[in-house]
């Protein structure tokens, strides 16, 4: 197995758990922030079954979309770590 594929997975299990850190019951938060981190969440989720759907080759993209695509995905990759 590739090692992007195998980062690929982690990036969806891992945003899985974060998309579940605002109903944490001993954590009070304002209303803005449960958003911000469900939000958060699921673009993590799309980018990385994204991204595993191009490292396993289920979608091929010409050399242009190629890198225009990697380069979203390196850009939302960095929104998401701000």
């Amino acid at each position: 197995m590739k090692y992007s594929v195998i980062c690929d997975w982690a990036l969806i299990v891992g945003c899985t758990c974060y998309v579940f850190v605002p109903f944490d019951s001993r954590r009070i938060r304002e209303h803005w922030a449960k958003l911000t981190f469900i939000l958060g969440g699921m673009v993590g989720i799309a980018k990385g079954v994204f991204g595993l759907m191009l490292d396993m080759g289920r979608v091929v993209l010409s050399i242009r979309a190629s890198n225009i695509v990697h380069t979203y995905l390196t850009l939302v990759s960095g929104v998401l770590l701000a």
